[in-house]
């Protein structure tokens, strides 16, 4: 007596694949590789003359549309008013009688006529106790005086310029400092300009006036912060030091051997890169999944 076949049951018969799109692809990537391989290849070839040419801003503008509202009004504005984001030129000295002394005062001159002789600086846009002016005239004539016109050498002369920047305080906490050991020299950054590169004069600059005059001088401000942004950008990309577009900067201490979790992290940036070290990392990370699985 013959056995009649089993129906499979619809629960049990194998389901059918259903061809997708993605499933096409890859399908044709497994049979094709060479192919595939070369369809992925010759668009980044074709596009690689093209990075000599990119460039890297950090500067809030960047993060907005050219052409939007916002932009348009706020480059309007600073047209108008001649706004520009500022470097700080810092300078500290450890001298008893603070910024209150012949050798800062004339520090703080020639480094204001030297800031404005920079190329792309408006000398208009440098602002420091060399350019600002007191409610004193000349004698003889109604033009007010600047607070080192002329040059403070006595003592006499001294108090009366502590006189009147405490009288006037319009520039304590802008030019000078609250305990009298600091001024400030305020650099424009002209709209358009390489920051970077107005950056790296601007240090160039007061390294030469440090060594001369053995004072604290230091480079702070948004336009500093922007710049050194897309270096430490390229720093964890892995890029070599010889090919930054900046200095570090000089307030970074130089170690051999790193001692510390941030001089770990400085080290591992500056030599290897922080994203290849992350992408090595996954690599272990699925290399141990998959073998696991």
């Amino acid at each position: 007596m013959k056995r009649r076949p089993e129906r499979m049951s619809p629960a049990s018969a194998p389901a059918r694949q259903v061809e997708t799109p993605l499933r096409f692809l890859y399908r044709l990537a497994i049979r094709r590789p060479l192919p595939t391989l070369l369809a992925g290849v010759i668009p980044v070839l074709a596009a690689a003359p093209g990075l000599t040419r990119l460039t890297l801003r950090t500067d809030g503008h960047a993060l907005v549309p050219e052409h939007a509202p916002a932009i348009r009004e706020d480059r309007r504005i600073r047209d108008i008013f001649h706004v520009e984001d500022l470097f700080v030129v810092l300078i500290r000295t450890d001298d008893q009688r603070g910024l209150y002394n012949p050798k800062i005062l004339k520090l703080v001159q020639r480094l204001t006529d030297a800031l404005k002789a920079l190329p792309g600086v408006h000398p208009w846009n440098v602002m420091s106790l060399a350019t600002e002016r007191t409610d004193r005239t000349k004698p003889g004539t109604l033009i007010f005086r600047r607070f080192l016109e002329p040059l403070p050498c006595t003592d006499n002369q001294l108090e009366t310029l502590r006189g009147d920047l405490a009288a006037i305080r319009l520039y304590n906490g802008t030019l000078v400092s609250d305990d009298g050991f600091a001024t400030a020299i305020l650099v424009g950054a002209p709209s358009g300009m390489d920051r970077m590169r107005l950056y790296r004069r601007i240090v160039a600059l007061t390294q030469q006036y440090r060594t001369r005059w053995e004072e604290h001088i230091d480079v702070i401000g948004a336009p500093v912060a922007e710049a050194l942004l897309g270096t430490h950008i390229l720093q964890d990309l892995g890029v070599p030091e010889r090919f930054l577009p900046a200095p570090l900067p000089q307030d970074e201490p130089a170690f051999d051997r790193p001692a510390t979790l941030h001089e770990w992290r400085v080290f591992i940036a500056r030599h290897v890169g922080l994203v290849p070290v992350a992408l090595v990392l996954m690599a272990l990370v699925f290399l141990i999944s998959f073998r696991s699985a």
